[in-house]
């Protein structure tokens, strides 16, 4: 008995001691490890919104203005290509300077991947749509706007631009590169920022928005208004559903109450109209002139699956066709998505209210 109890004695004590060494050691990697783990990933603050591009250089913008939950969702994770550009959290945006060139978007979680064509000294707008499903699931899309809002947009909603710390940007690297070696060992050595085909736009639903989609445009099922208003009744459009069409030179819409023709060379602006009562489906607004003076309509597509397909592809047609109608005219006036100087921001002004 003695001799049990004496050999047990030694192992209680020296388990104790083992016990009390490892709790040390642990308490001090807590100790040095809960700084770095306290570091923020990301910083807010409140810089000007604009950022001049280069005639080398393009400016991506993405915002995120929607608070879609009663809790806060987590930022998400965002890169182009092999280059991370940053943490986006809720009511933030994030603003970075690209070469030009076709890229890949992705990292947001839940949506597909985005294919876009930069052009040089040109500034893109992408914000973030959240739509929240029966089965409380977030939906999150990507919708092209006008740049030249961005200034309006910022100073409307109160969103601040998200920076990413170093402690961010090496996490983001990191996955970069464990993402990268899953496809291709040897190209975890890509030179950074440089097109790598791992990277390419894969799976369904992936997204192509490019400078100038083939045309003609038709979309079979789109609403239209005059006046576009968040709190209308769909009473006021749910029942007027027609053919819209875009050929280059003008934009038709015809239904079985109205008929409407914008030449192309009238249009003035191509912005995001924002939705309209309870229906998500998102809405353009095109701007033009007329006898009369200045006019807007808007248009939505009256099919939720491919409402914001038909909006983005829409966008791109007008919009790039204005751009380049602007770039040709004589001097005196800035061309859409050619952002001002930090001085100005005439060009951002007459933008409409973000909704």
């Amino acid at each position: 008995m003695r001799k049990r109890i004496s050999s047990a004695g030694p192992r209680a004590r020296g388990g104790a001691s083992w016990v009390g060494e490892a709790a040390t050691v642990l308490w001090a990697i807590v100790a040095v490890a809960s700084p770095l783990q306290a570091a923020p990933r990301f910083k807010l603050g409140e810089p000007p919104a604009l950022v001049p591009a280069t005639p080398e250089q393009s400016v991506l913008y993405l915002t995120r203005e929607q608070f879609v939950r009663a809790l806060s969702l987590p930022a998400e994770e965002v890169f182009l290509d092999d280059v991370p550009l940053g943490y986006l959290p809720q009511r933030a945006y994030l603003a970075s300077r690209v070469a030009p060139g076709r890229h890949r978007l992705w990292g947001v979680i839940g949506c597909p991947d985005l294919t876009l064509d930069v052009r040089p000294g040109r500034a893109y707008l992408l914000r973030l749509r959240e739509v929240i499903d029966s089965n409380d699931l977030v939906s999150p899309r990507w919708l092209s706007d006008d740049p030249g809002s961005i200034d309006d947009l910022v100073r409307s909603t109160g969103i601040t631009r998200a920076s990413p710390t170093p402690r961010g940007l090496q996490a983001l690297q990191n996955k970069v590169g464990r993402k990268r070696g899953r496809h291709d060992p040897a190209a975890v050595g890509t030179k950074p920022g440089a097109p790598d085909s791992s990277l390419k736009p894969r799976g369904p639903g992936a997204i192509v928005i490019t400078g100038l989609p083939e045309l003609p445009l038709v979309f079979d099922a789109t609403w239209h208004l005059e006046t576009l208003d968040q709190v209308q009744s769909e009473s006021a459009f749910s029942g007027n559903v027609g053919k819209l069409a875009f050929d280059g030179s003008s934009l038709r819409y015809r239904s079985r109450k109205e008929t409407l023709e914008i030449p192309c060379d009238s249009v003035t602006s191509v912005r995001y109209g924002g939705t309209v009562s309870s229906d998500l489906n998102p809405w353009i607004e095109v701007g033009y002139r007329t006898s009369s003076g200045l006019k807007a309509d808007s248009f939505a597509d009256s099919r939720s699956s491919q409402a914001l397909d038909t909006y983005n592809r829409l966008f791109a047609a007008l919009y790039e066709r204005w751009v380049a109608r602007r770039q040709a005219a004589p001097p005196g006036g800035a061309a859409p998505g050619i952002l001002p100087p930090p001085d100005s921001t005439a060009a951002a002004k007459g933008s409409a209210p973000p909704r």
